[in-house]
Order: structure tokens, then C-alpha cells, then sequence
């Protein structure tokens, strides 16, 4: 969000409700949009009204209508799952065939149509889905049980996330990328690494790398398509807004709920999250720019200095973002003063420190120092975690709360930025 509202005044000076009511305004008035008549920027606006009104809870002039359709627009226009899955002109005809004959308020949009063709590609195991595993006909994907992560491995992936996807969890649910189970692990070789280098020469991991581009070149077609008709949904005055808000938002929340009670584990909660980020991906280009959604607070991610660790810091990530956070994710083995910087640069409200080694702990308590030093911590709440990082330590250091998993720190930075969850 910009640091001041229309008025002038500054964003970290304003209540709850000040703020609510600035978002409001800027969904009412989007930046960028080509409305593609004045009826169309009228029916928008009716429909964003219907929306806030029930969110301040006060009676609109009808209930607001968002349409769960998931494959049905392939069906309406007279085809099916596969033949959009497989044909990217027919995606496109039947969803803009469905915004135009259909009244609703907001549009779920077309990501989740995944595409065949990619799937096929990198040879992906976890799915069966029409025309791979499935009949033609199939309305759906199926998931295909099997045991992805046998319990014996389960401190290999504590002791190395990264390197556990890459040469075990990968290889086994994608066959793209069945060579890099050969592999030597990366981080023995970060300060010489023309061995690890050289393993690259073998040619099946280059026709994996090669596999893995060529998909990655379909994707992004399939991805073109879909950006066309969220935009065009936009333009015709529908609202995509709330489709990231009311329908990805509740997804992902589903799963995290899923994951706290045991249901699910930590590929589930993963793979959840990494569906979040692709779709948010496609809908947000298409959408208004970073004024498009509910910003509850600013947040700089990253994981300290000496670390390389980053798969537990970008889950978290991925999770605050689901639940209306702007996440800054700085990356890996960062010191304090890149921290500081982050968060002078982008304002920050919440700044999170990622440390998976013992020997890197005390990087989060320098992070503190440095941050008073810098005369910026009064500005800013600190949430610590990481597998070594403890409630107590994070006491200790002087930080404002600590989280064990990705779940709990969305509660944790609801929690210090008191906004309401």
C-alpha cells in the first residue's frame, strides 16, 4: 500500500478503520483498468458496494453472487476438462463465453485449469488427470496415493528442505526430475563448487534441465491465456478481487487448518501453498497492480546470515500473503544490516528471521541490536523461528514473538500488528 492515504495522512498513523475505508475507496476506483464501457465501470462498482457492504455488515441490495463453478464454463461451451487442459483457444472461448452470458459479482477465473500439456511434459505422478490416467471424459483429477515421504526420511528433510526436494521428493513425484536423485547434496560444495558444478555434464541431467525449460516455455503460454481473460473479466466490469479473497484465501486457510489438526503434512501444506502462489501469479497481473488486495500489514521475510535454508521461511511467506499480507522476501544468508534495509525501504510493519542452524541463532539476536541501533525498533515487531529457535530464546533475545511452523506465524502476525484475524 502507499504510505499515505488520499488525504495526505500516514498509513502507519491510521486506525483499523481508516485504513479498511482507504482500501474500500481504492477497490471502488481501480488504477489501470480499461473498462470496456461506462455500464461496465457502473456494474463494477454495484458489485465491489454489494461486497463492502456485507463485509461492514450492512444489508446490500442483494446478497453478493459468487459462482463456485470450477470446470463447468468447459462444459457449458460444449467441451470438457481435457479439451481445455489441452487446448489453450478453447480455455479461452469457453471462459469468455461464460463472463458474458452469465451475472455474477466476482469471476473465479481460469488458473486452476492446470495444462495437460506441462503435466504431461515433466511427467507428473502425484495427479492422474483426462486423458492421462483417466478417461477422456473425466470431470476431474484424481490424486494418486502413495507413500511420497517414507518416515525414515522425515530428518533429512529437517536437516536440509531444499536438498530433500530437489534429490528425493521431486524425483519421485515428477519424472522430469527422476536424474537429480544422483545428485551429491549442495551444501558441502558452496565454497568449491566446480565439483558440484561438474556433475551437470552428465547428459541426463542435462535432458532433465532441457525438459524442464521446454515445460517451463508452455507454461507460460497457458499462463498468457489465462491473464487474457481475468483482464478481460476485469474490463467487463466483474470483480477478481474477491475471487483471491473468497475463494484462494479460504482454499489455502482450509489446508493450513487441515495441516494444525494432523490431517495434513508438510508436502500437502507445500503443495497448497505453492497452488496459491501460481494462481495469485496469474490474478494479481490482472487485477490493479499492488492496490488490488486487502494489505493487513508489511512484512520483510528472510533467513540470517551463514544460512542457507529457505524452504520453511517461503512457506511462511506464502502464507502471510494468502491471509492479505505484502510479503518483501529478501532471500537467504542475509546479515543484520540487509535486514535493516529491507525494512527502512519498504516500511516495514513486521520483520521475520528465518535460522534452521544452531550456529546462526544468534544472527536473529544481532538482528534485534542492529535494528535498535538503526533506531528503527520501536517501528517494527521482530518474529523469530526456525527449527533450533525456541519460545524462550526468543524471549531471551528481545524478540516480540516466536512461531513453530508456518500456521502459527500468520496467528503471530496478526497478532503484533493488531489487526483482526
Amino acid at each position: 500500500m502507499p504510505d499515505t492515504d488520499t488525504t495526505g495522512k500516514r498509513w502507519q498513523d491510521m486506525t483499523w478503520e481508516e485504513k479498511r475505508e482507504e482500501r474500500f475507496q481504492r477497490w471502488l476506483n481501480p488504477a489501470n483498468v480499461d473498462f470496456i464501457s461506462p455500464e461496465a465501470e457502473k456494474l463494477y462498482k454495484e458489485r465491489v458496494t454489494r461486497f463492502i457492504k456485507a463485509i461492514k455488515l450492512e444489508e446490500p441490495d442483494r446478497v453478493p453472487v459468487m459462482l463456485p463453478v470450477e470446470y463447468y464454463p468447459a462444459y457449458y461451451a460444449g467441451g470438457n476438462l481435457k479439451k481445455v487442459m489441452y487446448d489453450y483457444d478453447e480455455l479461452r472461448h469457453a471462459w469468455l463465453k461464460f463472463i458474458q452470458e452469465f451475472e455474477m459479482d466476482s469471476f473465479n477465473g481460469a488458473s486452476l485449469v492446470f495444462p495437460g500439456k506441462v503435466l504431461d511434459m515433466i511427467d507428473y505422478k502425484i495427479q492422474k488427470w483426462p486423458g492421462h490416467g483417466l478417461v477422456d471424459d473425466a470431470p476431474s483429477q484424481q490424486f494418486v496415493e502413495g507413500e511420497y515421504m517414507p518416515p525414515e526420511e522425515y530428518d533429512d528433510l529437517i536437516r536440509d528442505p531444499a536438498d530433500y526436494f530437489m534429490r528425493y521428493f521431486l524425483p519421485r513425484s515428477v519424472g522430469a526430475f527422476e536424474p537429480f536423485r544422483k545428485l551429491g547434496p549442495i551444501t558441502p560444495f558452496v565454497s568449491i563448487p566446480v565439483w558440484y558444478v561438474s556433475q551437470f555434464g552428465a547428459p541426463d541431467i542435462q535432458k532433465a534441465y532441457q525438459t524442464l525449460l521446454e515445460a517451463g516455455q508452455e507454461a507460460m503460454k497457458w499462463m498468457g491465456v489465462v491473464i487474457e481473460i481475468g483482464q478481460e473479466a476485469l474490463n467487463q466490469g466483474l470483480d477478481l478481487l474477491s475471487c483471491v479473497n473468497e475463494g484462494l484465501t479460504t482454499g489455502i486457510q482450509k489446508v493450513g487448518e487441515l495441516f494444525a489438526s494432523g490431517e495434513y503434512f508438510l508436502p500437502e501444506l507445500i503443495i497448497g501453498a505453492e497452488a496459491m502462489k501460481k494462481a495469485l501469479a496469474v490474478l494479481e497481473p490482472a487485477m490493479v497492480g499492488d492496490q488490488a488486495r486487502e494489505v493487513v500489514g508489511r512484512v520483510v521475510l528472510g533467513t540470517v546470515e551463514g544460512d542457507m535454508h529457505e524452504i520453511g521461511k517461503t512457506l511462511v511467506g506464502t502464507m502471510l500473503i494468502a491471509n492479505g499480507f505484502q510479503v518483501f522476501d529478501i532471500g537467504v544468508d542475509k546479515s543484520a544490516g540487509e535486514f535493516v534495509t529491507a525494512v527502512r525501504e519498504n516500511n516495514a510493519d513486521i520483520v521475520g528471521a528465518s535460522a534452521l542452524l544452531t550456529t546462526t541463532m544468534l544472527q536473529q539476536k544481532k538482528l534485534i541490536e542492529t535494528l535498535k541501533e538503526a533506531n528503527l525498533r520501536d517501528k517494527v515487531k521482530v518474529m523469530v523461528g526456525g527449527a533450533p529457535v525456541t519460545e524462550s530464546f526468543a524471549a531471551e533475545i528481545g524478540a516480540d514473538g516466536y512461531a513453530e511452523d508456518a500456521i502459527s506465524a500468520v496467528d503471530l502476525a496478526f497478532r503484533l500488528i493488531d489487526a483482526p484475524a
